[in-house]
């Protein structure tokens, strides 16, 4: 594989028990890593995008899964709300049924779509960003995404959504 194999994974436990893959670290013994943010969108299923490469330490503060051979630093939790610390606690996990038989980035090729996430706070859902909902939107001019919670300044494009939605939303 262009990226290499799959090497560590970080998942969430949801309040409903659902293991979801949250990011992953794919490489080979000899170079470097490239990682991969996971999020999980209501609407599309896994979205996932590369955010970096270069060689790091897998270290780990909530549910995760290594291959075998490769060195985990284990941290306490730091999750913020108690419950997520709960349900999260530092423990190396088997891969989740879902996934079996693939390769962890092989499987989010043929399952996920691979793009950036927007997430929109109304309809609380992390969404690809070339399939945005109503409320959120590209502006041009500021170079970046307009959400409900990050609303930008009106640009000065007049064809701009940023412009016309002016104390409509």
């Amino acid at each position: 594989m262009e990226n290499g194999t799959a090497k560590y994974a970080d998942f969430h436990v949801e309040k409903d028990g659902t293991v979801r893959l949250f990011s992953l670290a794919t490489g080979d013994e000899h170079g470097p890593h490239t990682i991969w943010d996971v999020d999980w969108s209501k609407t599309y299923g896994y979205v996932f995008h590369m955010s970096g490469n270069g060689r790091f330490e897998m270290i780990a503060s909530g549910v995760y899964w290594a291959a075998d051979g490769v060195q985990v630093k284990e941290v306490p939790s730091n999750y913020i709300d108690a419950e997520a610390r709960e349900r999260n606690p530092v423990k190396r996990i088997e891969v989740p049924t879902e996934f079996e038989g693939l390769d962890l980035l092989e499987w989010l090729e043929n399952n996920a779509i691979q793009d950036d996430t927007v997430y929109c706070s109304v309809c609380d859902d992390h969404l690809p960003s070339e399939s945005l909902c109503e409320h959120c939107w590209w502006c041009e001019d500021a170079c970046d995404y307009s959400t409900p919670t990050e609303r930008l300044t009106p640009c000065k494009d007049e064809y701009c959504r940023c412009t016309k939605q002016v104390g409509k939303l």
